[in-house]
C-alpha cells in the first residue's frame, strides 16, 4: 500500500490535509475508495463513513442527508452519482422562474469562460449564485473525485463548474489504483491526467481499429503499466496472467488510450468493448454509455452491441421521478415503476430521450441506439455479480429474450433531455464524424438552443432592464449589472 499512497500524494497531497473530510460511502471492493482512504489516514483528514441511500437530504426523513451533515471538503464518487446530482440540479433550475434559469446558466457559461480565460471574478458567480448548491454539498466542498467508469465532459464541467472541481482517476484492481491522476491546477475536461509516481506506462499498437503508437498528432494504442503497485499475478490463475502480464512485468489492461500534446493520458476505448457491427465498423460501449447516462431519465445503463445488428440498444434502469414525469406529460397512467417500464407509449418516449441525449453528445449516426429495454429491478451483486463496473455478461443474458425482440426504429426527432420537448432540427447537435472533437456548445448537450437564447438574450436583458445602466453603487442590484456587462464583453471577446 505505501508506493500506492505515495504515487497519490505527489499530486493531490498539496490539496488535502489536516481538517479536510472524506465522505466515504462506495464499498471497499472499489479500490479507488479503498486506496483514498488509507491516503486520508497518512495526510491526517477524517473519514466518514455514509451510505448511498443516504447521501442526499432527498432520501431521508426528519434529518439531514449524510453529505450536508458531515460537510466533507472531498468526495469520491462513481459516474452514475454524479449524474444523479447532476440532474437534481437542473430539475431545481428548470422548476425555478425565467430569470432564476438564465441567471443560473448564465453564471455557469460566464464561470467557464472566466477560468478558461484565467480573468478573476468567479468567486462572485460561487458567492451569488452557485451558493445554495454550494450549501446543500455542506458548504466545504473544495475537491471530487471521479472513478470506476467514464465520466462524460459535459457532467465534469457542470460539477466543476456548480459545486468545486472534478479531477478523474484512472487505475484498475491489478495496479492498486495506480494510472492516472488529474492535478486540479492542471483540470481539464480533455484528458485524465498524467501518470503517478509509482507507475510507468506505454501505449502498445492495436491494429485491428487502427491505434498505432505512430499515429499523428498524438500516439494511440492499449495502455500497459508497469511498477511496484502493479500485481504479480492472479491466484491460482496461470492462464489469466500469462495474458495479462508480459515476462518483463508490464500489465496489459485492455484500455486505449490516446497521449496529448502535455503528455497527459485520455481514454479513448476499451478493446474488449470495442464491439464490429453489422456494417463492419467497431464502436466502444463504455464511450456510448458515458453520454447516455446524461439523459434525465437513466439511473443505470448498459449499452449492448453485437456483429448481427447495425446499432447498439440499451438497457436502463430509470430514474423514477424522471420517468413519472415523463409519464405524466404523456398521459400514461400507472402507479410505479413495475407498471409504467411495460407502457409501450413510454418506451418510445424513453428511447428518443436517449437518442437525443447520443446526437447532444457528438455521437456518430451507427452509434446512436436502436431499441431500449427499461427494468424496474436495481442492479445489484444479488442480481448482478458486479454493478461497478457493468458485468455485461450477466445483463444480457438476463434480458436477451427481451432485446432480442424489440422494434427497430432509428427516426426519432431531437428531443430536448431538460424539458423533454421537441427541438427544431437546427438545434439538434449534428453527429461527429470519425474523430472529429465535439464544440463547447455542443457538449452543452441538445439543450444548447435553449440555453444559448436564454443567455446571450434574456439573461443580459433581464439584467439591464432589473439594474438599468446608471453607474455602479452600493445597492441589491450592483451584482446583476456586474453579471449582465462581465457577460455582454465576454460575449464581444468571443466573437
Amino acid at each position: 500500500m505505501h508506493p500506492t499512497v505515495t504515487g497519490a500524494s505527489v499530486i493531490v497531497e498539496q490539496f488535502i490535509g489536516p481538517g479536510d473530510g472524506l465522505l466515504t460511502y462506495l464499498p471497499l471492493a472499489h479500490i479507488l475508495e479503498f486506496v483514498f482512504e488509507h491516503a486520508a489516514i497518512y495526510w491526517g483528514a477524517t473519514l466518514g463513513y455514509g451510505n448511498p441511500k443516504t447521501l442526499s437530504d432527498a432520501s431521508v426523513r426528519n434529518c439531514n442527508g449524510d453529505i450536508r451533515e458531515f460537510k466533507p471538503s472531498v468526495l469520491i464518487g462513481v459516474p452514475a452519482v454524479w449524474e444523479t446530482v447532476k440532474k437534481g440540479i437542473i430539475a431545481k433550475v428548470n422548476a425555478g422562474s425565467p430569470v432564476v434559469r438564465g441567471l443560473f446558466w448564465g453564471a455557469l457559461a460566464l464561470k467557464e469562460r472566466l477560468m478558461a480565460s484565467g480573468l478573476p471574478g468567479s468567486g462572485v458567480l460561487d458567492a451569488v449564485v452557485f451558493k445554495k448548491i454550494k450549501e446543500a454539498t455542506g458548504g466545504r466542498m473544495k475537491l471530487c473525485l471521479s472513478a470506476g467508469a467514464p465520466v462524460s465532459k459535459e457532467t465534469q464541467k457542470f460539477i466543476s463548474m456548480a459545486i468545486c472541481p472534478m479531477i478523474i482517476g484512472y487505475g484498475l484492481t491489478e495496479t492498486a489504483a495506480m494510472g492516472t491522476l488529474q492535478n486540479p491546477l492542471e483540470w481539464t475536461a480533455e484528458s485524465i491526467g498524467a501518470m503517478t509516481a509509482s507507475i510507468e506506462a506505454k501505449l502498445v499498437d492495436f491494429a485491428d481499429a487502427g491505434y498505432f503508437a505512430t499515429n499523428k498528432p498524438n500516439p494511440q494504442g492499449e495502455v500497459w503499466l508497469r511498477g511496484p503497485t502493479v500485481l504479480k499475478g492472479y491466484y491460482d490463475n496461470e492462464k489469466e496472467t500469462a495474458e495479462a502480464l508480459t515476462e518483463d512485468g508490464w500489465f496489459k489492461t485492455g484500455d486505449i488510450g490516446e497521449w496529448d500534446k502535455n503528455g497527459h493520458l485520455k481514454i479513448i476505448d476499451r478493446k474488449k468493448n470495442l464491439v464490429k457491427t453489422l456494417n463492419g465498423e467497431y464502436i466502444a460501449v463504455e464511450k456510448l454509455e458515458s453520454i447516455y447516462r446524461s439523459a434525465p431519465v437513466v439511473a443505470n445503463i448498459c449499452v449492448y452491441a453485437d456483429i448481427s445488428q447495425a446499432k447498439p440498444i440499451a438497457i436502463i434502469v430509470p430514474a423514477e421521478p424522471a420517468l413519472k414525469k415523463l409519464a405524466t406529460t404523456l398521459g400514461v397512467e400507472g402507479e410505479g415503476l413495475e407498471a409504467l417500464v411495460h407502457d409501450k407509449k413510454l418506451q418510445g418516449a424513453v428511447l428518443k430521450e436517449l437518442q437525443a441525449a447520443g446526437r447532444a453528445g457528438g455521437l456518430s449516426g451507427i452509434e446512436i441506439v436502436d431499441g431500449v429495454v427499461v427494468v424496474d429491478d436495481e442492479w445489484t451483486p444479488q442480481n448482478v455479480s458486479t454493478p461497478f463496473p457493468l458485468n455485461r455478461w450477466d445483463l444480457t443474458n438476463l434480458f436477451h429474450r427481451t432485446w432480442s425482440r424489440l422494434p427497430r426504429s432509428s427516426t426519432a426527432r431531437a428531443f430536448s433531455p431538460f424539458t423533454g420537448s421537441r427541438l427544431p432540427r437546427r438545434m439538434a447537435p449534428r453527429a461527429k464524424q470519425g474523430n472529429e472533437t465535439a464544440t463547447s456548445a455542443e457538449l452543452t448537450g441538445v439543450s444548447s438552443g435553449i440555453v444559448t437564447t436564454t443567455c446571450d438574450i434574456l439573461f443580459p436583458m433581464v439584467c439591464f432592464w432589473v439594474a438599468g445602466f446608471c453607474p455602479l453603487s452600493i445597492s441589491p442590484t450592483a451584482c446583476l449589472r456586474v453579471l449582465g456587462w462581465a457577460w455582454f464583453l465576454s460575449r464581444l471577446m468571443s466573437c
